[in-house]
């Protein structure tokens, strides 16, 4: 997936009747800046999502994704690479060794979640599950687009199906 795709797909996926106010808050990508992912050990594919498209400042579920802390890790977990958090407190970061996407659970002394296998296939995730949203809520095929790009994303324990399923936060 190119940037270009992942803003165009994601984009599409929302629904036409987003109140007024909302509608900057939820088409709004944050970019990061080039020189502070070039110092990350991670593809060139993801590189380009970040710099390139950026991640939306607000996505379901309840996540948000921002540059300011970039470059500092998770407290307490070494060599990540802070994006994001969700609605409960937890940090989203780059795990810097492997380049996966992992939610650090600040309620479990900062247990690791697995939300992606990289940052395409975060986008393909953050894809999917709006299309899941705001398209019929057909788990089969949320679970063969998210598939695609990440078997563990899409497996029934998974973060992603955890919050279709309405377990709360893992």
């Amino acid at each position: 997936m190119t940037p270009d795709e992942f803003k165009t797909r994601y984009l599409a996926a929302l629904p036409d009747d987003i109140p007024p106010d909302l509608v900057a808050e939820v088409t709004t990508f944050v970019r990061f800046r080039g020189t502070e992912v070039q110092a990350l050990e991670i593809s060139e594919r993801d590189k380009a999502i970040l710099v390139e498209s950026g991640l939306p400042q607000v996505a379901a579920p309840a996540l948000e994704f921002f540059t300011d802390q970039l470059l500092e890790s998770v407290p307490g977990v070494r060599s990540t690479a802070t994006i994001g958090s969700d609605g409960f407190g937890d940090l989203i970061a780059i795990d810097r060794s492997s380049g996966a996407v992992i939610k650090y659970n600040h309620d479990d002394e900062m247990s690791p979640i697995h939300l992606a296998a990289n940052v395409v296939s975060l986008s393909a995730c953050l894809c999917a599950y709006a299309e899941y949203l705001h398209g019929g809520r057909d788990v089969e095929a949320f679970r063969i687009a998210v598939g695609a790009y990440d078997s563990k994303a899409s497996q029934p324990e998974s973060w992603w199906l955890w919050q279709i399923e309405g377990r709360g936060p893992l």
